[in-house]
């Protein structure tokens, strides 16, 4: 027993040096991955771009390639085909998850083709079997990949009752010379199938990096502390000073969605004034009934709720906003 595990052992470090001599390293001395001349496609391969919001994404969207990219969550679809068509990309992106058939999507690929435009396809992980068609013309990016673990944890099921972790990476051993996997907190490849070591291994670096340095608040209770320290004064004053920073919107993380209303009304913050991103289901359409859902990732309220289902890829601009991360620590999690 004992040899076989150090055989193991040896293994593992062998497989993890040789993904390492063959990934490549790309320097990037602009703000945005698009603004370096030349970089106007994602490679195929394994990408550690290191750092969120570099505009890789919106690379693969407003390039003249065919692509399909598969992301984890509605909302995250939702968010990126929100912002388009825009001042650069005219075309329309299409977003496919649970209620979107067949027919919608050959209409939308022929009203592309009528034009002699690019197919730009924003997809859930579990609706990627409706277009897997159109993988024969489209290049396939993964985006948030790091989100696959996730899945096998969740055991999750497309509607054709497929292992929707199995059935991602099968897809994209199929097309692994048009795949890429994205992603600024990668899993290590000695939790994946051997054969994502052998396509090219890439590694994003920046010179021009500001790191945020976050304001820890402690505090015994931290939704009370949230209601009186910040939403309270925000809504009494329209503005609120944390640190030596004065905002007037706040974009409030806090992964539930029963805890979101509880803040709500008794801070009684007038439903106009409040946004919620949650997950896409039917328990929470009834649970947030009456107050709007986020639509409009540059055009956001007084007050922004967020839950798990927006921590990963989701965009939302607004200078007047600070994000606030609100994290319990009586929870097991």
């Amino acid at each position: 027993m004992e040899i076989k595990t150090e055989s193991r052992e040896i293994y593992k470090v062998q497989f993890i040096n040789k993904s390492m001599e063959k990934q490549k390293e790309i320097y990037f001395e602009t703000e945005f991955v698009g603004q370096k001349q030349g970089f106007n496609e994602v490679p195929t391969g394994y990408i550690d771009k290191t750092i969120c919001g570099c505009g890789l994404t919106s690379v693969a969207l407003e390039n003249n390639i065919d692509t399909i990219i598969a992301v984890p969550s509605v909302a995250l679809v939702m968010n990126k085909v929100n912002q388009y068509p825009n001042e650069r990309f005219s075309g329309v992106i299409f977003g496919v998850y649970g209620g979107i058939d067949a027919e919608d999507i050959n209409e939308y690929v022929s009203r592309v083709d009528s034009y002699r435009g690019t197919l730009k396809i924003m997809v859930t992980y579990d609706s990627l079997y409706k277009v897997e068609h159109l993988l024969n013309r489209c290049r396939l990016i993964i985006d948030e990949s790091q989100a696959i673990l996730k899945l096998k944890k969740l055991k999750l099921k497309n509607k054709d009752n497929k292992d929707v972790c199995t059935y991602l990476l099968d897809i994209a051993h199929r097309y692994k010379d048009t795949t890429s996997f994205i992603s600024a907190t990668p899993i290590p490849l000695n939790y994946l199938p051997e054969w994502l070591s052998e396509i090219p291994q890439y590694k994003f670096h920046f010179s021009h990096v500001t790191k945020v340095q976050p304001l820890l608040m402690k505090r015994t209770y931290p939704y009370k502390s949230l209601e009186d320290e910040i939403i309270r004064p925000l809504k009494d004053s329209d503005s609120v000073t944390i640190g030596n920073r004065t905002f007037s919107k706040v974009i409030v993380f806090i992964n539930s969605v029963s805890n979101i209303l509880k803040i709500i009304k008794e801070c009684l913050l007038n439903k106009d004034d409040v946004a919620i991103l949650c997950g896409d289901n039917q328990r929470n359409d009834i649970k947030i009934k009456g107050y709007n859902r986020i639509d409009n990732p540059c055009n956001l309220p007084k007050y922004t709720f967020i839950t798990s289902s927006g921590f990963e890829g989701i965009d939302l601009i607004d200078h007047e906003a600070i994000n606030i991360v609100v994290s319990n620590t009586s929870k097991e999690h």
